[in-house]
């Protein structure tokens, strides 16, 4: 690549590049600012306590009480055994589990009981118990209960008694949640509304308003928030982001001449990969495609690697928007995954699909506008064209490590070093670093007169070698 030369007065395209750059440097700001109001990610998880959720939907209401093995043991002098993170050993510890499983239901559901309007509902438990396991070893007995009454309409307030573990270990609290509820526009909610200790073991809470449109922005916002803690998802857009501000012409990567044709491609790409996904999610969420999601989340973590693998070696040259869309259609399995654990495949399933999906591709456009202001400045640099490969190099290498992960169900500790960073206040200040820098570095280049020259012509859609190009607009 030649060195371009620099003058005292600005060109015409530079100040324009300038000025665009100002503008989206002021759009990112409003958008960090939203997001350092975001909360961040927290398990609600303590081994002092245990926890009653409450599911509603349209017909029926339905739940779980989760508590510790070791509580277990301690109150009804079994001995099921204790166990480290893995299937095996998941797999053993259900086994012992449901071995004990009348004795377990019948304590709970003593100390248990759920009603409304002064009658008690009566429970199904299902069988066989299940068991979780948090932070790799604290094991928990989780029971999936069902209210066997029928509602023509939700009551307004629902009334408990718990006293499971308090009355036998006193400084044990058992906290009630609403895990989902459409209308209410709640899905997979920690928030603590009920406490139940020694002194305190009764309780009651009304249901608040709740509409349709309620229940459509909570599954928007649900949709906005999966891209926000989907790690992988970020970490895909991100191999794909790279290169947007670049073009490939013969068979080497190019800066792309300006702000409006490198935004509207890195766009189409978002948006290439949001109808792949809306798809396949669709086809999941009605039952029509079913794959083993071990196998789906394995296909995901390839995808990275093999998107950023791309910006070494591009086949689809200028065309990355296939590439988006063809991974895109697993990406899609995976968030139906999330769909059918919160029960929005039970409820206002069509809705909740369109919801969901535009919910994905707004996430997916704030991660484009928190980024793309700076590698834009970046892009003719000589710093970038040492980065480009470099972050490519690093992301396949994350996504490689993740997959062998996932097909041979391992924990390498990948994704203790790489969540973090989605954390809002931390991906808040990594972008401002990030523009700061680019907004630094490219005054430094162009002042030496180090800037590549940018692409100049229409760009040629093909492989990296531009064998039978087409040009386009």
């Amino acid at each position: 690549m030649s060195e371009s030369s620099t003058t005292p007065l600005a060109s015409p395209s530079m100040r324009r590049t300038r000025h665009r750059a100002r503008q989206a440097l002021a759009g990112l700001l409003a958008v960090v600012a939203v997001l350092l109001t975001l909360p961040a990610t927290a398990s609600a998880h303590e081994i002092d306590q245990s926890y009653i959720f409450l599911d509603v939907y349209e017909d029926e209401l339905e739940g779980r009480v989760e508590f510790t093995v070791a509580d277990i043991n301690e109150i009804l002098g079994l001995s099921i055994t204790e166990v480290s993170s893995g299937p095996d050993e998941i797999d053993a510890l259900k086994a012992e589990i449901d071995a004990e499983r009348d004795v377990i239901v019948d304590y709970v559901g003593q100390n248990f009981t759920i009603g409304a309007d002064g009658q008690e509902w009566t429970l199904e438990w299902e069988t066989p118990l299940d068991a979780i396991i948090i932070d790799e070893e604290t094991n928990w007995v989780v029971m999936h209960y069902t209210v066997r009454e029928s509602f023509s309409t939700l009551p307004g307030t629902v009334d408990m008694d718990y006293s499971a573990f308090v009355d036998e270990i006193g400084n044990h609290t058992g906290i009630f949640h609403i895990g989902n509820y459409w209308e209410g526009g709640v899905f997979a909610s920690e928030d603590q509304l009920l406490f139940f200790t020694q002194s305190n073991q009764s309780g009651s809470y009304t249901f608040g308003d709740s509409s349709f449109l309620r229940g459509l922005g909570g599954v928007v916002w649900l949709g906005i928030d999966h891209i926000r803690i989907g790690t992988d998802h970020i970490l895909f857009i991100v191999a794909l982001l790279l290169p947007a501000v670049l073009v490939v012409s013969a068979g080497r990567w190019h800066p792309a001449e300006n702000f409006k044709s490198s935004l509207w491609r890195v766009l189409k790409i978002a948006t290439f990969f949001t109808i792949a996904h809306s798809i396949t999610l669709s086809l999941a969420g009605f039952g029509v495609v079913e794959l083993d999601s071990k196998l789906v989340e394995s296909i995901i973590a390839i995808s990275i690697a093999l998107a950023a693998i791309h910006n070494f070696k591009p086949i689809f040259a200028n065309r990355e928007y296939w590439l988006a869309f063809v991974f895109g259609l697993f990406h899609g399995l995976g968030f139906a995954g999330l769909l059918s654990g919160l029960g929005l495949d039970r409820a206002n399933r069509v809705w909740s699909l369109f919801a969901f999906n535009l919910g994905v591709e707004i996430g997916q456009v704030i991660v484009i506008l928190l980024f793309f202001p700076a590698l834009y400045l970046l892009r003719q640099t000589r710093f970038y064209a040492v980065a480009f490969k470099v972050l490519s190099a690093v992301l396949a290498v994350v996504a490689l490590i993740w997959a062998v992960e996932r097909v041979f169900e391992l924990d390498l500790k990948i994704s203790a070093l790489i969540d973090p960073l989605v954390e809002p206040p931390v991906t808040a200040a990594v972008v401002l670093a990030l523009t700061g820098f680019a907004l630094w570095r490219r005054a430094l280049e162009e002042k030496r007169g180090t800037l590549i020259p940018a692409h100049q012509g229409p760009i040629i859609e093909g492989s990296a070698d531009d064998r039978e190009p087409v040009a386009v607009g």
